[in-house]
């Protein structure tokens, strides 16, 4: 019986002469391909180098029942491929026992009645192989197709669900979810620039310190810093809220400059998770903040001059239809979860299944 490509390789450590001309003469018959060699280090390397379905090695090879040694090597070096321990002649109960325990998947005495034996012992060793690999190929096509048809049952299912909805970005404000919005500033110039009123969504509440700022901005969507505060510099107040986020909304958090000299425009810098460099040496509570210290916490992204206030406005205003979309999709999960919650559970048992057997077999 000729087996498929993937499980075609044998390695034989065996001395020449006859029975190494017999035994690769049948393998070959069985359609394997044949390697050879009586050095078993040289053994050891080609199983690590390159995958032999199956590797027989002679129990005396270098030395009597010194097989078993080496079989167990290449155990270590490719558990995947089936070793057997072949006698040339007899074999001890002690020797066949010793060489079970170290792993090998069957024992031969070399008899020419038994080639047969020998061979249908090796090729059924080979077509296990080529078995769970095809099986382990179809698991990996059955789990990539339950995922994708997963995923395109639930976008098809949110799709129903958003072309029944009117479209975000035609709500009106009072539509949108409600925005809290802090505004930390000693100045009251941007605040009374800002005209949203509560009854479309719109909270406003304005600090002067950036220390009462990091104690409550988690309970608002957006928060804008001034740059420049009385006793912390805007950019550490804006970075330390962006760290110290708890909540699981998405924020909006900006660092700004506003003159209102020039009304007509504002200045945001998205701000990042990060601090920059520190100050090693705290300074005391009662010392304020130098323009050093300022620059060491000053981290903040690009400038953007927007038009005041409409353009900021609108800023906010996108931020709340984002808002919304997301609402609307955790909404439209839940709705998904529970109209198909046994099929939801069917597939995670399978999943988690199909996973296990995968994982167990690399």
């Amino acid at each position: 019986m000729s087996v498929p490509f993937i499980g075609n390789e044998v390695l034989l450590l065996m001395p020449e002469g006859r029975h190494l001309t017999t035994v690769r003469a049948l393998l070959v018959d069985e359609g394997f391909v044949v390697s050879h060699t009586t050095d078993p280090e040289r053994a050891i390397d080609l199983i690590a180098e390159k995958f032999y379905v199956c590797a027989i090695f002679d129990l005396d090879t270098p030395k009597r029942h010194k097989g078993v040694k080496w079989m167990k090597k290449a155990r270590q070096a490719s558990p995947q491929t089936h070793c057997f321990i072949l006698s040339l002649e007899k074999c001890s109960a002690a020797a066949a026992i010793s060489a079970y325990r170290g792993g090998a998947r069957d024992v031969f005495i070399f008899k020419p009645e038994d080639l047969e034996n020998i061979a249908s012992r090796i090729n059924a060793a080979a077509m296990e192989t080529v078995r769970r690999t095809e099986h382990d190929r179809l698991m990996l096509q059955v789990q990539s197709t339950h995922e994708q048809f997963f995923r395109r049952m639930l976008q098809m299912y949110l799709e129903l669900l958003e072309a029944r909805e009117p479209d975000v970005s035609e709500l009106y404000d009072n539509e949108l979810p409600q925005c809290r919005i802090l505004i930390v500033d000693s100045e009251p110039a941007l605040s009374a620039g800002l005209t949203l009123s509560s009854d479309d969504g719109w909270v406003v509440e304005v600090v002067p310190l950036g220390s009462i700022a990091l104690e409550k901005a988690d309970e608002y969507h957006v928060v804008l810093v001034a740059r420049s505060l009385p006793d912390l510099p805007g950019s550490m107040v804006a970075t330390s809220v962006r760290k110290e986020e708890k909540s699981r909304e998405k924020h909006e958090i900006f660092v700004y400059t506003y003159d209102p000299a020039t009304p007509a425009r504002v200045t945001l810098f998205e701000v990042s998770g990060n601090l920059g460099s520190s100050v090693s040496d705290p300074q005391p509570q009662h010392q304020a903040f130098t323009e050093k210290d300022a620059r060491l916490v000053d981290v903040l992204g690009k400038p953007m001059n927007l038009p005041f206030p409409n353009m900021l406005v609108e800023r906010l205003r996108q931020f709340r239809r984002e808002a919304a979309r997301r609402d609307r999709k955790k909404h439209y999960l839940s709705s998904f979860k529970a109209a198909n919650y046994d099929f939801i559970e069917q597939y995670e048992r399978q999943k988690k299944s199909i996973d296990a057997w995968l994982a167990g077999n690399n």
